[in-house]
């Protein structure tokens, strides 16, 4: 997935000063893309040691990047990291697809209300 954010730093900014989206198995953290960047959208996919060994993790992370790309990330003009929470390996695809549109519907609502 092209546009991804690889520095510890930036992703700490995230944890910092981000907007936060809870859903069932996912937390987002989103925050508007800096101004001395470019306007497209970056990503992240972060699974702590909580939600399990490292193949759970792994296979936590990939479920989130399939999900994320099928709902059209990364978003323009967005950084958004997503944090598995421990049921995101175990939950059906289709829950974790569900938890993506609620993210990506949030990212609309939220630049709706900057426009008013």
């Amino acid at each position: 997935m092209k546009g991804t954010i690889k520095r510890k730093g930036e992703i700490a900014v995230l944890f910092d000063k981000a907007s936060k989206v809870h859903t069932k198995n996912i937390l987002a953290l989103i925050m508007k893309t800096e101004e001395e960047r470019d306007s497209c959208g970056r990503v992240a996919f972060i699974a702590g040691k909580k939600t399990g060994s490292a193949p759970v993790r792994n296979k936590a992370k990939r479920r989130m990047r399939e999900a994320a790309a099928l709902s059209g990330a990364p978003w323009p003009g967005r950084d958004v990291v997503f944090v598995a929470k421990s049921t995101v390996a175990d939950t059906e695809f289709e829950n974790i697809f569900y938890d993506m549109e609620q993210i990506k519907r949030a990212l609309s609502d939220e630049s709706d209300q900057a426009v008013r």
